[in-house]
């Protein structure tokens, strides 16, 4: 589901619902994932995100909170990776009930990117909750001060921190402004 899901079309065939498409393809692929063996949907992927071994001080913090009810009655605490989610989400419902997806509603609100160019490295974050992926470089009190000697050349680490970067990327202007 992921690979289809990451076959985004270019050229000038691309439309929006292209783009709505490789949402839901993204959804699923997370859902998936996640599937505790009854059942998946946001609220797991978001305890799946939690799961993950964050080697960025910003991400190990459960700072903002989102909702998947319609009366916002349930709020769940995550870090900005569950606000991406969250947006996917949203938008892969927009498109599934019909709702136009546009180039302005699969834009986050601040680094005004496509959402989509965030799914990939959040799914790689993800991955390594489900396969309980953790660094050997580090232990679990450590924190990203020793960013250039960790990323050169480790195996978990480098990539780890560059799929965090593109995270903290797409919550950069929020943490701003919050």
């Amino acid at each position: 589901m992921a690979c289809a899901a990451s076959r985004t079309p270019g050229g000038v065939d691309a439309s929006e619902h292209d783009a709505g498409r490789a949402v839901a393809l993204w959804v699923s692929a997370f859902e998936i994932l996640a599937h505790d063996g009854e059942w998946s949907g946001p609220r797991i992927v978001v305890s799946l995100l939690d799961r993950v071994q964050w080697l960025r001080q910003e991400l190990k913090a459960r700072d903002r909170v989102v909702f998947f009810d319609k009366k916002k009655k349930t709020p769940i605490p995550t870090n900005v990776a569950g606000e991406v989610y969250e947006h996917l989400y949203r938008v892969r419902n927009d498109f599934l009930h019909g709702n136009p997806v546009t180039a302005e509603t699969l834009k986050l609100a601040k680094p005004k990117q496509s959402v989509l160019f965030f799914a990939a490295p959040l799914f790689r974050l993800a991955l390594t909750a489900v396969l309980d992926l953790r660094s050997p470089e580090l232990s679990d009190a450590s924190d990203d001060q020793n960013y250039d000697h960790i990323a050169a050349g480790t195996p978990f680490s480098g990539p780890q921190l560059l799929a965090e970067d593109a995270i903290l990327m797409a919550g950069e202007a929020s943490t701003m402004a919050g």
